[in-house]
């Protein structure tokens, strides 16, 4: 056909061909030769320029790329883990509720199972601290890990011999084959793959059966005297045999051992293909796990426990008596002032060290701190507060009269002429009323039964030797005194002596009349009311 193309050209009138009608030509041939091939091309082209094209053949076939290339080796995941932990991230900033909707079937059930395991935990303590929390062995213990500085738990696995853990089996959690196992020396050891499988039907069985979600396990089980204790991990879990009565903290030590292999272990136990080797360190976490003994408990002696309690309580029934006898004497002296007239207690404490005591006292009433001595208290453990008042009980009227009277009685003065011991005439008024003053005190001393005593001082000048000065004193004394007597006052209550110039009337003024120091003062002197004052 192409030759026909070529020779069945119309000639033009001067017998060349024509350009138009030979392209034109040129063009048809072309096509009946390329045109499949140029079809092919085109089409190739608009797959590789129209991305939704792209996109539609790469969606068939990259799961399976992905899928054969993870068989492989590792470098996909790692060039992928660095994009999703980005993606990830954005995701959970943008929208934290779809995270926690996404994982919360997930939590929950990891917190109900935490919370399941540590309400156990805690009932098995309670259970053991009850059992020896009273024991000395315990306190020993426990003084024991405070030296130490380790946990009582430790200290309390290390000297307890009421268990032994006898085996212990490291199993992979998804094919259920025995990755590692340990035996004590003298323990009876039976075909440890054996008994991995049957374990591993078992916990099947259960979860099978019984369980309410996946996540549940056999945590437990007691075959004879023997109990089966089994710890989970998300790769592998740990079994143990264990005789006797194990504590509590051997659960952690399980636990803790399970996840130092995991953390160790983590990529041969991703990849376990069965060849056990590749876990072969593992077996030295296992080792840590045969904890225990199984010696015969000896009985020990509580004598020196039971001593000590007997001590401790006729300590505690000493203080007890002392308190006791301490409250009693208290209350004695506190019932003896509220009896005392011119006290009126209103408050008394009693303190673990010490006494507090305030009310009211009359000025003439005794003093509260003399009778500490007679109730054996000591003084500067009590604290006393006492306002005073005047009282009206009768007892009180006879000494405040006293009182009164005596301070008339030492306001009395009699003055003498220099350089004479004579009582001159214009004293004799002063002398009078001195005698009626003290009669009167006499005439009250005697209703209440008080005895007294009336100090006559003599007194001089500054002027003159002082010996003089003394003899005159004394003798102006003895005349005020016989002139007492002679007017009927008792001998047995006066008491004449001399002072000469020692206590001047103003001994704060330099200069005044020097008279003034010649003279004679009176000063009563009572039990109740005795004083050391120097005469004025």
């Amino acid at each position: 056909m192409a030759d026909d193309l070529l020779t069945n050209q119309p000639n033009s009138g001067d017998g060349a061909a024509d350009p138009d009608d030979t392209e034109d030509r040129l063009r048809q041939l072309r096509s009946l030769l390329l045109g499949p091939e140029v079809e092919q091309i085109a089409a190739l082209r608009r797959r590789l320029d129209d991305p939704r094209l792209r996109s539609e053949e790469l969606s068939t076939s990259i799961a399976e790329a992905i899928a054969l290339r993870a068989k492989q080796d590792h470098k996909l995941q790692t060039t992928l883990q660095p994009l999703i932990e980005e993606a990830l991230r954005i995701s959970v900033a943008r929208d934290p509720a779809m995270l926690a909707t996404s994982l919360f079937p997930i939590i929950g059930d990891a917190v109900r199972k935490a919370v399941a395991h540590a309400l156990q935990g805690m009932f098995d303590s309670l259970n053991l601290m009850l059992d020896r929390g009273l024991s000395f062995e315990s306190w020993r213990w426990r003084f024991e890990a405070w030296r130490t500085g380790r946990s009582f738990g430790e200290v309390a696995l290390t000297h307890s011999l009421s268990y032994r853990v006898e085996q212990v089996f490291l199993i992979h959690r998804e094919t259920g084959l025995l990755l590692g196992h340990v035996a004590v020396s003298d323990g009876v050891v039976q075909d440890a793959d054996l008994i991995s499988g049957m374990l591993t039907a078992i916990q099947d069985f259960v979860r099978d059966s019984f369980g309410r979600a996946k996540s549940d396990e056999l945590e437990d089980m007691q075959v004879g005297e023997f109990k089966l204790w089994l710890a989970h991990g998300p790769l592998a879990l740990l079994a143990a045999v264990v005789s006797g009565q194990p504590p509590p903290e051997l659960r952690q030590v399980f636990e803790r051992e399970l996840e130092a292999i995991h953390a160790e272990f983590s990529s041969a136990l991703q990849t376990f293909d069965g060849d056990s080797s590749t876990v072969e360190g593992a077996k030295v976490n296992l080792q840590r796990c045969l904890l225990g003994g199984q010696k015969a408990r000896v009985k020990k002696s509580y004598k020196a426990v039971w001593l000590a309690f007997a001590v401790i309580l006729l300590a505690i029934a000493a203080l007890i008596a002392l308190r006791v006898r301490d409250n009693q004497r208290w209350a004695d002296y506190v019932d003896r002032l509220r009896n005392e007239p011119g006290i009126v207690v209103i408050q008394d404490r009693r303190l673990w060290f010490r006494y507090s005591i305030a009310g009211l006292r009359d000025p003439l009433a005794v003093d509260p701190r003399s009778f500490l001595a007679d109730s054996n208290i000591p003084e500067n453990k009590v604290s006393q507060r006492w306002e005073p008042y005047q009282s009206l009980d009768p007892k009180f009227d006879g000494k405040r009269r006293m009182e009164t009277e005596k301070a008339i009685l030492e306001r009395e003065v009699l003055h003498f002429d220099l350089n004479s011991a004579q009582l001159p005439m214009n004293q004799f008024e002063e002398l009078e009323a001195t005698e009626e003053e003290i009669k009167i005190i006499g005439r009250i001393a005697l209703a209440d039964g008080l005895p007294i005593q009336i100090e006559i001082y003599g007194h001089t000048d500054r002027t003159g030797k002082e010996d003089h000065n003394v003899e005159l004193s004394q003798a102006r004394a003895r005349t005020v005194s016989n002139a007492l007597l002679e007017r009927g006052i008792p001998a047995y209550i006066l008491s004449p002596s001399g002072v000469a110039d020692s206590n001047p009337e103003h001994a704060a003024m330099e200069t005044y009349p020097q008279e003034l120091d010649r003279r004679v003062t009176f000063k009563l002197i009572m039990p109740a009311a005795h004083s050391k004052d120097t005469p004025r």
